[in-house]
Order: structure tokens, then C-alpha cells, then sequence
């Protein structure tokens, strides 16, 4: 009998890597308690820190190029009147 695998909310994996981060039990524990396997727990963990750098970043420039950009089509679209 096949068996469905369980599918995780980005929200359950950050509180469970929280969990991980915590120490205050160990990974076998915790992947005991959440029935998942250590080695799925370890990637998440590795994920997690590999990006946790993204959380830090300035996107300003990002998010104006963004606005411009938008700003310029909207202009180009408007029909303009001749006179």
C-alpha cells in the first residue's frame, strides 16, 4: 500500500527550523515528534541558513527600478490626445 507524502507549509518548516535552531532538544527528537526523517530536517536547516542573509537585504533599488518601470509602460499606454 503506497503512502502519501506529507506536504509542509513554508510557515511549518520556519517553526520547525526554529525548533532545530533552538537546541533545546536534538534533531532526532524533533524528528521523531514531527514524524520526518533527520535527513529532511537537515536540509531544511541548511536551507534556511543559506538564505538567511535574504532577509537582510536592501531591496530599495530593486523596488524603485520596479516602480519605474511600471510607471513608464503606464505612460506609454495612455492614449494621448491630438490636437
Amino acid at each position: 500500500m503506497a503512502t502519501t507524502r506529507r506536504k509542509f507549509t513554508s510557515e511549518e518548516k520556519a517553526r520547525i527550523v526554529l525548533e532545530i535552531l533552538k537546541k533545546e532538544k536534538s534533531v532526532s527528537q524533533l524528528a521523531s515528534e514531527h514524524g520526518i526523517h533527520t535527513d529532511v530536517f537537515n536540509q531544511w536547516k541548511t536551507e534556511a541558513v543559506q538564505n538567511l542573509s535574504q532577509l537582510f537585504v536592501d531591496d530599495r533599488k530593486g523596488i524603485t527600478k520596479m516602480k519605474n518601470d511600471t510607471n513608464i509602460r503606464s505612460t506609454n499606454s495612455t492614449p494621448r490626445l491630438e490636437s
